[in-house]
């Protein structure tokens, strides 16, 4: 008998020790699933509010919509090519040292962020969103009418300036999104170089004391690297201690 229970009490112990392991390891995909900097897919829901305000007044606020990505918003079109990505930067760049490229300051473990412009049938521009990854499977997205219009003015006038001053090679332009700690700002990229304009405020602790205000750069055309020597001045003023 006492060779009996021996063998079942091993066998108990070898099973609650698979037990527990197949416990923690379901608690690593589940834990793991909770990417928030991974891409859209049309396996997301979208929790929409057309009044931001709503986003934040109460835990018990009931969203406008609640669909998944891709599907059609306010009776538009909305397919997932139509999302533009936002760059969220960190306080230090990527790699920790000084990056000397705007991209090198990306922060990866940020949740993903978007512009979703929406458009009637005609191809005219009518009203967008500003979503960002919550959970896993979700994402808050609230309507983003006037910045986004700042946005479209922003790089227009970009454009126009780069092209003014620097010829053609800027006709073509490839354009990206990043939000900053200060503000958000548009970049033009090519051969020739790349060129910044803020066009949005980003809210900042009225007791943090920054070296650069959204104020002070909102509609300035800057270089790539005027933008670095901002973005490093601001890391020593937050890293001071």
């Amino acid at each position: 008998m006492h060779v009996f229970y021996r063998i079942l009490v091993l066998v108990m112990l070898t099973a609650g020790l698979t037990a527990s392991t197949l416990v923690l390891t379901g608690c690593y995909v589940s834990t793991a699933r909770y990417d928030l900097s991974r891409p859209i897919s049309t396996q997301d829901w979208l929790i929409i509010w057309e009044d931001p305000a709503d986003v934040t007044a109460s835990a018990l606020q009931t969203p406008d919509y609640r669909i998944l990505a891709g599907q059609e918003i306010f009776g538009m079109q909305a397919p997932l090519d139509n999302y533009l990505e936002v760059f969220p930067l960190g306080t230090s760049s990527a790699d920790g040292t000084n990056g000397a490229h705007v991209e090198d300051w990306i922060d990866s473990l940020r949740p993903a962020m978007y512009f979703l412009p929406l458009y009637d049938d005609a191809g005219d521009w009518q009203r967008s969103l500003l979503i960002w990854r919550e959970q896993h499977t979700a994402m808050i997205a609230h309507s983003f009418d006037d910045d986004y219009q700042k946005y479209l003015t922003a790089k227009g006038e970009l454009t126009s300036f780069l092209i003014g001053t620097y010829g053609n090679a800027y006709k073509h332009s490839e354009y990206r999104i990043y939000w900053s700690w200060i503000g958000i700002f548009v970049l033009a990229e090519n051969e020739e170089g790349s060129y910044g304009q803020f066009f949005s405020d980003f809210a900042v602790a009225e007791d943090q004391v920054l070296p650069y205000s959204f104020e002070e750069l909102e509609g300035r055309v800057m270089s790539e690297a005027e933008l670095i020597e901002i973005f490093e001045a601001i890391e020593d003023a937050v890293s001071e201690p």
